[in-house]
């Protein structure tokens, strides 16, 4: 017995799709591999900050596995730092570092590359 695809009610546009949107999640994990591994080269920089910023993205996400519809609520952390220069640098953050970090706050600021370490807050 030979697969047919198209018995299964499987069109080529809905391969294709398939194909598409596996190639792009594949492509998003690649890219997270060198952009970690890149970050992970980069010096460990410390240098004092300003808090100019925080911020709460969130958004929810559907799906459809029948028989079951789900909800997901998914949470991301941005805090916006400002340094002696006046340049200012946006980084994500856990829960937690954002919970403890508000506006206004001095300190000293860790990170390398594009990647967050630490906050310390100055007293």
């Amino acid at each position: 017995m030979v697969f047919d695809v198209l018995s299964y009610g499987i069109t080529a546009a809905g391969i294709l799709v398939f194909i598409l949107i596996f190639a792009l999640v594949f492509f998003n994990v690649i890219l997270g591999v060198f952009k970690s591994r890149h970050s992970k080269k980069e010096p460990l920089i410390t240098v004092p900050a300003k808090v100019v910023k925080t911020l709460q993205d969130t958004s929810v996400q559907f799906s459809q596995i029948k028989p079951v519809r789900s909800k997901a609520t998914v949470n991301n952390y941005y805090i916006t730092f400002e340094f002696e220069s006046a340049d200012r640098k946006v980084f994500e953050v856990s829960a937690q570092e954002y919970a403890q970090i508000t506006e206004g706050d001095n300190g000293r600021l860790s990170f390398r590359g594009d990647v967050f370490i630490s906050f310390e807050r100055l007293i």
